[in-house]
């Protein structure tokens, strides 16, 4: 599979000739074994999982197995055996370890210090490891000798991480009432936010992937953060750790090693996660965990952080299936991670459209209404007199110049967007015999039609269902034309001279509506598609609109001997007509032959297949 292919390969079925394209989506949550085996086709073509983020894990984990989030931690079970060195800051504990799987990454400048701890640990071997690691810890701190410069960096990036949310935006302060959760310390240490560094996938096999850090929520608000960009580690026999590096991928190429490019690792990791405590404390008791807690955490981490560009591995996901994949989806779907990380480039764009504090305006929001997230967003693009209808058809229009396809118009609001994957596209021939096509959208997603001409006749009808705010593009690598068109129904013309073909932006800006568009002839009969039909689950037949059409109509499908199978209302020109071929008992028919009708005309023949 090429995550830069430019049309994607047609799927749907003929009918009697007539139909040049359908395209039927998948339902937004596969099974379980399609999951598991895309899985496999991904990964022999080279795709890995990409590294995630653990407090989606967490919540995902929580949610699974109908537990309560809250106050579930395993690591809450018993005190636990290890004991740590720390470095307190103006607002953070900073927990670490410097022996063993949990031992923190050094460098070559923390020589002295790595010398004297294994001396000291070598010293005091015959006292029980707690005990050992305390005497270690105080004799270095006794000493004055310095943290790790690990250690150091990582209270450099999470102080202004909190600089950044707390003094210059307004946020709420996290406060925490835990010292630690994944260490034994003094209970002399004052009370701040505490962060503990270990190796995380140790600390917790649910984490042996590729985890950068882990943010539980109250009421053992805390983070966890990785210890050296390890993961699957184990002590070789000389005493030292390997495992496999946690890394940031795009196209199968490396972006950055982190268990090299550390610190780039560090900073992207703490402005993630300590925003996370942030979204924690206007949200201390989270009910359902929705994509906005990624999807914002991952947008600031690349407004704080823009040359680490982790957010470029989870691109391929949202620009290959932007029709499957809603921006608000928690579901995995086709992709091998959590869509909304990827969908973080809507962060990004309303960063630009509105100002760098919206997403305070949407915590406040969330605050006060109970976590709901439509009404959060929608109060708060209120404040800036735009709404999701008008903000996410501009957004999904810059989205089509993704990538190295075409020459890309100055203001686009991201300036990596020459480095994204080109995004994906469907396309349909109007000089084809009786062209026919539908798109249905699932809500908040997206489809691109690229439209070729040829010597198709002048026009065509476009009728959209739903879906508004459609952008018709002539591009070509030398040059553009963008026209916002706000009809719902409207002929289609031909190309503008110099242009053998141009493309159709669809968006469904609905938080709830499924929409469709549907490209016909203009004296368009009534008829189904794709006609022969495969019985199996999840198959949808469509019913096109007839010229002159009254509404409501009645579609009723019949079987060979003439009894009626189920009967189907067409409500109105706003609604698209479906069959997911179950009898009015809902059990899925059987191959054969059928009849349908519309109203009192005459009988069509319908072929259902195995």
């Amino acid at each position: 599979m090429h995550w830069d292919s430019m049309d994607r390969a047609p799927g749907g079925g003929l009918n009697s000739g007539r139909i040049a394209f359908i395209r039927a989506f998948p339902r937004p949550q596969w099974p379980v074994i399609r999951r598991a085996m895309l899985g496999l086709i991904l990964a022999a073509a080279g795709r890995t999982q990409a590294g995630q983020c653990g407090t989606a894990i967490y919540f995902e984990k929580h949610r699974q197995s109908a537990t309560a989030a809250q106050g579930a931690l395993r690591v809450a079970a018993g005190e636990p055996a290890n004991r740590a060195r720390t470095l307190e800051t103006d607002h953070f504990l900073f927990h670490y370890s410097l022996r063993g799987l949990h031992r923190v990454h050094t460098e070559p400048e923390d020589s002295t210090l790595v010398r004297t701890a294994d001396s000291l640990f070598a010293a005091f071997k015959d006292m029980a490891d707690p005990q050992r690691d305390s005497a270690a810890y105080a004799r270095l701190d006794s000493a004055h000798l310095a943290h790790p410069v690990y250690i150091r960096k990582t209270a450099q990036y999470f102080e202004a991480a909190r600089a950044y949310y707390v003094d210059r935006l307004g946020m709420l302060a996290p406060v925490s009432s835990v010292r630690s959760v994944q260490y034994q310390v003094p209970a002399s240490l004052s009370n701040k936010f505490p962060v503990d560094i270990v190796d995380i996938g140790t600390a917790d096999n649910l984490y042996a992937g590729e985890t950068y850090g882990i943010t539980y929520p109250p009421p053992q608000l805390s983070i966890t953060f990785e210890n050296d960009f390890l993961c699957r580690t184990k002590l070789d026999d000389n005493g030292n750790i390997v495992g496999d590096p946690i890394a940031s991928r795009l196209a199968g190429k490396v972006i950055h090693d982190y268990s090299r490019e550390w610190e780039l690792g560090i900073k992207v990791t703490a402005f993630h996660e300590f925003y996370h405590a942030v979204q924690f404390t206007y949200i201390p008791r989270v009910v359902t965990y929705h994509a906005w807690y990624e999807l914002s955490a991952t947008g600031m981490e690349e407004r704080n952080a823009g040359e680490v560009d982790d957010y470029l591995q989870y691109l391929p996901c949202v620009l290959n299936y932007h029709n499957q994949v809603p921006l608000n989806s928690l579901l995995q779907g086709p992709c091998t991670h959590y869509p909304m990380y990827g969908h973080s480039i809507f962060h990004q764009y309303l960063s630009k459209a509105l100002d760098s504090a919206f997403d305070v305006r949407v915590w406040e929001q969330l605050r006060r209404n109970g976590d709901a997230l439509q009404d959060g967003l929608e109060t708060a693009f209120g404040k800036y007199g735009r709404t999701m209808a008008s903000l996410y058809p501009d957004y999904v229009s810059q989205l089509f110049f993704s990538g190295n396809r075409f020459k890309m118009p100055d203001g686009l609001f991201s300036p990596d967007m020459d480095r994204w994957p080109n995004v994906s596209m469907d396309s349909i021939d109007m000089s084809g015999s009786n062209p026919h096509k539908v798109v249905t959208l699932p809500a908040l997603t997206f489809g691109i039609l690229k439209v070729k001409w040829g010597n198709a006749p002048a026009t065509r009808i476009l009728q959209a269902k739903v879906a508004s705010g459609i952008t018709r593009i002539h591009a070509d690598a030398a040059g553009f034309e963008v026209e916002h068109l706000r009809e719902t129904q409207f002929p289609l013309a031909a190309p503008h001279s110099g242009y053998g073909e141009y493309y159709l932006v669809l968006p469904n800006p609905s938080f709830t509506e499924k929409a469709a568009v549907e490209i016909k002839e203009a004296d368009a009969v009534f008829y189904a598609f794709p006609n022969p039909v495969r019985a199996q689950t999840g198959a949808v037949l469509y019913f096109s609109q007839a010229k002159s059409m009254v509404f409501p109509s009645r579609v009723r499908i019949y079987g060979e001997d003439g009894r009626e199978v189920v009967g189907l209302d067409f409500p109105s020109a706003e609604q698209v007509l479906t069959w997911d071929l179950m009898d009015a008992g809902k059990q899925l028919v059987k191959a054969g032959v059928y009849y349908y009708r519309l109203n009192e005309d005459p009988l069509r023949l319908l072929l259902v297949m195995r």
